[in-house]
């Protein structure tokens, strides 16, 4: 539920497309979440005084199979929505292009896949927290490349200020379907989408 609430519901990327709006279930991404969950990599701050999630960090090992394979979810097809596949789509096939696994020479690498905070513990360092300790759990598990996708303002700061750099980016704007239309509208102040990367070891 904590996902529902703090994340699709605000995320630029669901927002723009009105995914989870009313915190409505999101089935595929929920369960590529629950997959991410069972690697025991994730980090996650947990209010004591109410027993509730505060933050959540959901990391993962990213693997060729991930942008190569078929997709693998235990969610059928008739159960996804239309614009969460054009979402699932649209970031393989960017992961296709750029082909990162080629690009820093290794088999695979540590994937912060989604950064979570509570609305009533925003502002508050949270994000900026999980963070760095997702990286050191990547250093933990020897990875040599963490990777990251920014899709909001704020998100793409906390993650250059942790020493992330950009390696693809392009405007919300420029994404257009194939009669012209914009296929997202931009909500301020999240301008693009950013594929960011932060290099551990050599």
């Amino acid at each position: 539920m904590h996902m529902r609430h703090n994340f699709f519901a605000d995320e630029p990327t669901t927002l723009m497309l009105g995914i989870g709006r009313h915190n409505e279930p999101v089935p595929m991404f929920e369960d590529l979440f629950v997959q991410a969950l069972k690697e025991e990599l994730s980090v996650m701050y947990l209010h004591t005084a109410t027993n509730q999630i505060g933050a959540l960090s959901i990391n993962g090992i990213f693997k060729p199979s991930d942008i190569h394979g078929g997709r693998e979810s235990a969610v059928s097809e008739a159960e996804i929505a239309d614009n969460v596949l054009m979402i699932y789509n649209l970031f393989t096939e960017i992961h296709r292009c750029l082909n990162l696994f080629e690009k820093y020479d290794v088999d695979n690498m540590f994937d912060i896949k989604a950064i979570s905070v509570d609305k009533s513990h925003r502002k508050k360092g949270l994000a900026k927290a999980l963070i760095s300790a997702s990286l050191d759990v990547a250093e933990c598990c020897r990875m040599k490349v963490v990777k990251t996708e920014g899709t909001s303002a704020y998100s793409q700061k906390a993650f250059q200020d942790a020493g992330f750099k950009t390696v693809w980016e392009r405007n919300y704007s420029a994404f257009l379907c194939e009669n012209g239309d914009p296929v997202f509208m931009p909500v301020d102040p999240h301008v693009s989408l950013k594929i960011m990367t932060k290099i551990l070891s050599e």
